[in-house]
């Protein structure tokens, strides 16, 4: 895969497309970004997308710089949540992760080279695990459990370390 060729939902691929429509001017440098990653696309249905390609509300495990790695769910837009929980689509590093493949790498105009080591959670994909959870048979068994009554009124006696601070096995 090129270094601009990326996997888009039809989703993902028109939210670029608005973005680039509000886009500022031709210096504005999300611009230039986005135009690299609509030129690049594959646009595919939400049905169609790989587990390993990297979406909206995917959580996505990447390195920036050959760094540690880091964690974050692919927004929208800035959520307001916990920093450093979310990386919005409408920043650089968010922008260039939305559409990667596993293993893929991308080089931002600052030179920074994203990797994208791993997706978490993919919500398309959860949602055919769901629909093919639903379709499976459900066995309906009678569970194998039996009921012991209660201990013969047999106690086991507390024993204690001998230590006067040491209120035994019973105050756990």
């Amino acid at each position: 895969m090129s270094n601009d060729a990326c996997v888009l939902t039809t989703r993902d691929f028109t939210l670029l497309q608005q973005m680039l429509n509000r886009s500022l001017g031709r210096d504005d440098p999300m611009r230039a970004l986005l135009t690299r990653k609509l030129d690049g696309a594959t646009v595919v249905g939400k049905d169609a997308v790989a587990d390993d390609v990297a979406t909206l509300n995917s959580r996505v495990s990447f390195r920036a710089n050959d760094g540690l790695p880091q964690s974050r769910i692919l927004t929208r837009d800035y959520q307001g949540g916990s920093v450093g929980l979310a990386l919005a689509v409408t920043t650089p590093r968010g922008l260039a992760l939305l559409g990667l493949t596993v293993g893929q790498s991308f080089i931002l105009a600052s030179n920074d080279r994203l990797m994208l080591d791993e997706v978490l959670y993919q919500p398309e994909g959860a949602g055919r695990n769901r629909a093919l959870f639903a379709s499976t048979p459900v066995l309906r068994q009678r569970p194998k459990l039996r009921l012991i009554q209660g201990s013969g009124g047999i106690a086991a006696p507390v024993q204690h370390s001998g230590y006067p601070d040491d209120p035994g096995p019973s105050a756990a």
